[in-house]
């Protein structure tokens, strides 16, 4: 025992356990779900929330594999499954968070409902998955299922809500109808202007996205404008060594590299990978791709000389 945890033999784990009846059991699984599910962080993508999230994962899983919990606190169950699934995919663990996606929609529909909204996230994320997978078709239909329940449920200005149309926009940019993506993306940021203010980071994220679309059309003027006050938003609300800060800096380095600022576009992405390095480690995907546009830029400045 410590003044963090208790520790107990695995022997003496299977006696207990054994010498408790079903009913015991199952109430003891609720019981342990419920106690994980408050300490587990919500939001997957904090990395400063990940050395905990590290520390509850295995029981994070063990609990959410009992059968009772399940039948018993529904929602709870399915909001842990959610949350492991965000943070494993943060985390680029993509296989086993699409295994906890599909887990958590498969046990909203059949416990929640097709219309709960609790059900609507889990379509969310899924759906979020299979656009990181390619699946294109197979996104957009989860997006639309999960708009129609959001709408319905809290209205077209929720948060909730508009993160949707924000990642169909998303897809749809990737499906390369920049135009409807870029029409998307000015709703949500119309949107979240309106609730939460011209300087909050759901806005910044919106004002990046505009500016992407802004981009691809070849307008790099307007795009850069809306980077460079996203960028101004994150540093002063989330920090300068923030995951979407550095998100944004990545947006930011593009332009200024197809504007021909080669300097400018390598110290952003100099500043880019550190923030990667340091927050979601060497291997990761997104570090990967900064330093993939690093050395497109060095590149390119080697062969000016």
């Amino acid at each position: 025992m410590t003044d963090h945890a208790v520790s107990m033999h695995r022997l003496v784990q299977t006696v207990t356990r054994d010498a408790l009846t079903t009913n015991q059991q199952h109430h003891g699984a609720t019981a342990a779900l419920r106690l994980v599910l408050a300490g587990f962080p919500e939001d997957g993508e904090d990395a400063g929330q990940w050395p905990l999230a590290v520390q509850l994962l295995a029981h994070a899983l063990t609990v959410t594999s009992h059968p009772a919990p399940s039948i018993s606190d529904p929602e709870a169950t399915v909001s842990l499954l959610t949350r492991i699934g965000e943070y494993l995919w943060a985390r680029a663990d993509y296989r086993q968070a699409k295994e906890l996606c599909v887990r958590a929609l498969a046990s909203a529909e059949a416990h929640l409902g097709a219309g709960h909204l609790l059900t609507g996230k889990c379509l969310h994320n899924l759906a979020h998955v299979l656009h990181g997978e390619g699946d294109f078709e197979g996104a957009r239909t989860l997006f639309d299922r999960a708009m129609a329940i959001f709408e319905a449920r809290l209205g077209e200005e929720h948060p909730s809500t508009v993160h949707n149309l924000n990642n169909l926009g998303e897809l749809l940019a990737d499906q390369d109808d920049v135009e409807r993506a870029l029409l998307l993306h000015e709703h949500a940021l119309a949107i979240r202007e309106n609730l939460h203010g011209p300087d909050h980071p759901l806005t910044a994220w919106s004002l990046t996205n505009v500016g992407a679309m802004l981009q691809r059309q070849g307008d790099l003027d307007r795009a850069r404008t809306l980077h460079e006050r996203a960028l101004a938003i994150y540093e002063t609300h989330l920090g300068p060594d923030h995951p979407h800060t550095a998100k944004n800096l990545t947006n930011l380095g593009a332009v200024l590299h197809a504007q021909g600022e080669l300097d400018a576009a390598r110290a952003v992405y100099e500043r880019t990978l550190s923030i990667r390095e340091t927050r979601l480690g060497q291997g990761h995907d997104l570090t990967v791709q900064s330093r993939q546009a690093l050395a497109a830029v060095i590149a390119e400045l080697d062969r000016r000389q």
